[in-house]
Parts: structure tokens; sequence; C-alpha cells
């Protein structure tokens, strides 16, 4: 008995390290959130970003390097909200509305 028990623990004690999940590298994670970036598939870098701050709560610098490039996709998706066939129709209406009414001849607008 004292022997069966012995090797069941014995056993235990051999494959729980085996069991234990390891953490993906931070490395290769800021990787992929570069290059979502790069991209532009900003959905995916605020994803990934969400979830190293999750997996990594005690690395400082990691989870400043995270909210930059979270900020960064929050910024672009600020500053092109629009696809761009909507920027072309906008811009071709902006134009099509203007057209001529700044035309300078000689000092007098037209």
């Amino acid at each position: 008995m004292k022997i069966l028990l012995l090797t069941i623990t014995a056993s235990l004690l051999l494959i729980s390290p085996c069991c234990k999940q390891k953490l993906p590298d931070y490395s290769d994670l800021l990787e992929q959130i570069g290059n979502e970036l790069n991209a532009g598939n900003l959905k995916k870098v605020k994803i990934l970003t969400d979830s190293l701050k999750t997996i990594y709560p005690e690395e400082k610098r990691l989870i400043n390097k995270a909210d930059s490039f979270s900020q960064i996709a929050d910024r672009i998706a600020l500053d092109f909200s629009v696809t761009e066939n909507e920027a072309d129709v906008q811009l071709e209406e902006k134009l099509n509305g203007t057209a001529g009414i700044f035309i300078m001849t000689s000092g007098t607008i037209v």
C-alpha cells in the first residue's frame, strides 16, 4: 500500500510540471501587435494589448508599451474614421460645391 501511494505521488510530481501552461513570450506578442498595427487591424491591436496586460499584469514597462500601442490604434481610428471611398466621395462633394468660388483674376474674385 505504501509503495502504491509513493508511486502515485511520484507520478503526480513528475507529471505536474508538464501540465503547467506555458505563458506566451511577450516579445512575440509585441511583434504581433506591431504587425497588426502596420496592417491596419486596429481592433486586433486592442484585443492583443488587453490580452498582454491580462497575462503579464506585473510587467509595468510591458504594460506601458501595450498602452502606447492601444493609444496609437485609438488615435489612428479617430484620424481615419472614414474609408477611402467615403473620403473620395466627401472630397468630390466639397470640390464640386466650391469650384470656381474663390478664383482670383487680376485681384478680383470671380
